[in-house]
């Protein structure tokens, strides 16, 4: 029984997480909110960012995530990005590469961007992989199922000097794949709202409040509240509580123009017996 239960909830946080943004994403927007919002693209200076996570630790095959993405400005209002990802959970794949452009209009006290990126994933499902108990199952094809379709995002972004705030929405493009056949959706959307401020203590402690909320139309909608505090800029210590019954700890070193960080997410719920959590590492080099 607890087998079938593992291979459902592997299954299903698949399908779900070749919807959302923020599910292969995990928490690296709390340092990179570009991630989420195409509108951020402009916060930062060319960067080198690579990304990896491990969900469900405990499980076998269990889902994981590799990202990496290019930031780099055309001149001072205007930034692209370029990225790649890839996550694996037992017999299924999905992959792509991201365009995203961002254009920042200078007000009086603030900054305002615009942000729209466009990707083209391609989703797999290796039904020969599955594990059944019984054989030759009429239901199964026993083929590898291939999808190949376009989607978009858009944002927008209000930076001032302590703090800012955004919106953006995804799934801008309605596709009919084997995913949406499963979930019985042909058209779904959702978005998000990322608010952050941060505050510093003589010059040498550095304090950032910030929150997440996400809708979806195809899982439960989230809350995420994160404290980060940065020491000399050059040690990170952080927390993180989800409305989804979870704990995140951080922990990141960083120098000039290179930082490193990890985060550890432990489950709050009754899976979490069986489940060690989520291990993610980001790295972010600055040019």
């Amino acid at each position: 029984m607890i087998r079938k239960i593992k291979i459902l909830i592997l299954f299903l946080g698949f399908v779900f997480s070749s919807f959302s943004q923020t599910e292969f994403s995990g928490l690296q927007y709390i340092f990179n909110p570009s991630i989420i919002n195409p509108a951020a693209i402009t916060t930062k200076n060319m960067s080198l960012q690579m990304y990896y996570r491990n969900q469900l630790s405990g499980i076998e095959q269990a889902p994981q995530t590799q990202f990496i993405s290019f930031k780099a400005s055309l001149e001072p209002t205007t930034s692209i990005l370029v990225g790649l990802h890839n996550t694996t959970a037992g017999p299924s794949s999905i992959g792509g590469i991201q365009l995203g452009f961002a254009h920042i209009i200078n007000l009086k006290k603030v900054k305002l961007s615009f942000g729209l990126q466009g990707e083209l994933r391609r989703m797999m499902l290796d039904e020969t992989k599955f594990v059944l108990e019984q054989e030759n199952d009429d239901a199964i094809s026993y083929n590898l199922q291939k999808r190949i379709n376009a989607q978009s995002s858009a944002g927008v972004y209000l930076l001032a000097n302590k703090w800012s705030i955004g919106f953006s929405t995804f799934n801008l493009i309605n596709n009919k794949d084997v995913y949406t056949k499963i979930i019985n959706k042909e058209k779904y959307l959702s978005f998000n709202i990322y608010a952050d401020y941060s505050y510093s203590w003589k010059n040498k402690i550095k304090f950032i409040q910030s929150i997440m909320f996400e809708k979806d139309d195809i899982k439960p909608s989230k809350i995420d509240i994160n404290f980060i505090t940065k020491f000399n800029d050059r040690i990170n210590l952080g927390v993180t509580y989800s409305t989804l019954k979870s704990i995140a700890v951080i922990l990141g070193i960083q120098s000039n123009q290179l930082e490193i960080n990890y985060i550890h997410t432990i489950p709050n719920s009754s899976t979490s017996n069986f489940l060690k959590g989520t291990n993610e590492l980001l790295l972010i080099y600055k040019f």
